[in-house]
């Protein structure tokens, strides 16, 4: 995730990503999967970047969303913007 500060003020933003299955979550509905990720800029045009790595176990074979939500954690994220969001997939085959 990268975040950009359009103004001179202390902001973090926190974010967490929820699973669903079968239909993506709403914020606060899905399964917290993996740890928080969280910025933090003071400075007008600031460019900040936060990284997370999961693993995660739905044992399903229905369809698997994910949902990258603000956590409550977040403090004064307004004249922040997100500038990208990437998610990488890999799914791990075992057939012992």
């Amino acid at each position: 995730m990268e975040v950009s500060s359009a103004t001179t003020a202390d902001r973090s933003v926190v974010t967490r990503v929820e699973r669903g299955i079968g239909a993506p979550p709403t914020c606060g509905s899905g399964t917290v999967v993996g740890s928080r990720a969280t910025t933090f800029t003071t400075n007008n045009g600031e460019i900040s970047t936060a990284t997370v790595i999961f693993m995660d176990e739905p044992q399903t074979t229905s369809q698997v969303f994910y949902t990258i939500c603000a956590d409550t954690a977040t403090n004064n994220a307004s004249g922040m913007t997100i500038n990208r969001i990437r998610f990488t997939l890999e799914e791990a085959n075992n057939n012992n």
